[in-house]
């Protein structure tokens, strides 16, 4: 594909030539929005055998636990209750499903249909959510639109969507890691998006986490040069089990119009 074909997929904004180059994927930044965007997209049958048996060992079902209580504390500012009906989509194993208390179903196209988990969206309970969350899902889509705009269609008017990305903006390194993220976030881009798609801003700042305090320590190290590896790993014996950090991702919540 030519260059000057390549537009930025949330603002539609020409991309130039300039570009990073990881593997087979060249990565280029929206001059307009900031949004850096992966090409080429990888094919549908591409995502799908890669996130098929897909797991992080950063993130088990404990680690997603406690982190999606983060998040439901937050959203309870903006209205959330145990008689919200709630929509994780892009669930995964069923982190945030387990740990909400209340209404709340999960829909992951590569999970293994159980208890509140679906892989169909025809299999929902329910046409209509009050809330649809939507946890770093959306810098893994082929078209965050078309992403989104599903969400949307299952979401009531005046209902929450809350979502995470990875930010090109946080005080936290981020890595280009094309094919499991394709795009990569901007304030900007994420106001330009949903002001397009009829979405009113409500909150958006830098996200924080639980992790296993071993896993946070390795993932320091393995960026640091080794004379330093010692002094790290040393803490791991005087740190709490679970640590809550500040993450490259922001956290979004908003409300359809």
């Amino acid at each position: 594909m030519e260059n000057e074909k390549l537009r930025c997929c949330v603002c539609n904004n020409s991309l130039g030539g300039y570009h990073t180059t990881v593997a087979e994927y060249k990565i280029y930044k929206c001059a307009r929005c900031g949004l850096e965007s992966t090409f080429p997209v990888p094919s549908s049958d591409e995502l799908k055998a890669f996130y098929t048996g897909y797991s992080d060992f950063r993130a088990d079902l404990k680690v997603t636990e406690r982190n999606a209580a983060l998040h439901i504390e937050i959203l309870k500012k903006y209205g959330l209750n145990r008689k919200t009906r709630t929509l994780d989509y892009g669930a995964g194993t069923g982190g945030f499903v387990k740990a909400f208390e209340g209404i709340c179903v999960g829909y992951d196209p590569f999970a293994k249909k159980k208890k509140n988990l679906f892989n169909s969206i025809e299999d929902l309970p329910f046409q209509l959510f009050d809330t649809v969350t939507c946890w770093s899902v959306l810098d893994n889509q082929r078209d965050p639109s078309s992403t989104i705009k599903e969400c949307s269609n299952l979401l009531k008017n005046g209902g929450l969507f809350a979502f995470s990305v990875v930010s090109t903006e946080t005080e936290i390194p981020f890595r280009y890691k094309p094919p499991e993220h394709l795009t990569y976030w901007t304030k900007e881009s994420i106001r330009l998006l949903l002001k397009a798609l009829h979405f009113e801003l409500l909150f958006l700042e830098q996200d924080t986490m639980w992790q296993r305090s071993n896993v946070y320590i390795d993932l320091i190290c393995s960026r640091i040069p080794d004379t330093y590896h010692k002094a790290f790993k040393h803490a791991k014996l005087e740190l709490p089990e679970y640590v809550q950090i500040p993450t490259n991702e922001l956290f979004c919540v908003s409300r359809k119009l």
